[in-house]
């Protein structure tokens, strides 16, 4: 068995609601992974502001895990039920971030794609939209002839990312 399988697992279940058979999966899926591999998952400086991940990241790994408890402690919205909703959640966009966006041939996980960055972080946009590559440019951007530009909009006060990227 993979953690990938068991990571899987908890997005279907997280995302049908069964939020404590969804932890679960993912906490059985964290204890598969490699101590890397686990490291790098359950790295919530991608979460922070700027400040707080520069504090997150001087600290030893045994500050950085009581940190982490606490920061979850802190940011669970229903304090009296078993899962931790707010931690399940990013469980459950890190694995969507990696099953869209990574590229296992290249080793690219992905929530280190420019994408599985911004999903991570924001969640899902409130509109997409993808563009045809244009095959010319008369005053317009030269870098975005013959690649796909994919814009995601996070609602009318949110940020706007676009993307390109070659077809």
């Amino acid at each position: 068995s993979t953690p990938e399988a068991y990571l899987a697992l908890g997005l279907g279940l997280h995302r049908a609601g069964n939020t404590d058979e969804a932890q679960g999966a993912f906490d059985y899926a964290l204890s598969l992974m490699t101590p890397e591999d686990r490291a790098d998952f359950e790295n919530i400086a991608r979460i922070m502001t700027k400040d707080l991940e520069e504090r997150y990241a001087s600290l030893s790994p045994e500050e950085q895990a009581e940190f982490r408890s606490r920061f979850w402690r802190h940011a669970d919205p229903l304090f009296l039920t078993p899962a931790n909703e707010f931690r399940l959640e990013d469980m459950a966009r890190m694995t969507y971030a990696d099953m869209r966006f990574g590229v296992q041939e290249y080793g690219l996980r992905g929530w280190h794609t420019d994408r599985g960055i911004v999903y991570v972080r924001y969640g899902e946009p409130a509109r997409k939209a993808t563009f045809a590559p244009s095959t010319f440019s008369i005053g317009g951007d030269p870098d975005a002839v013959g690649k796909l530009t994919t814009v995601w909009s996070y609602g009318r006060r949110g940020p706007v990312f676009v993307f390109r990227q070659n077809p």
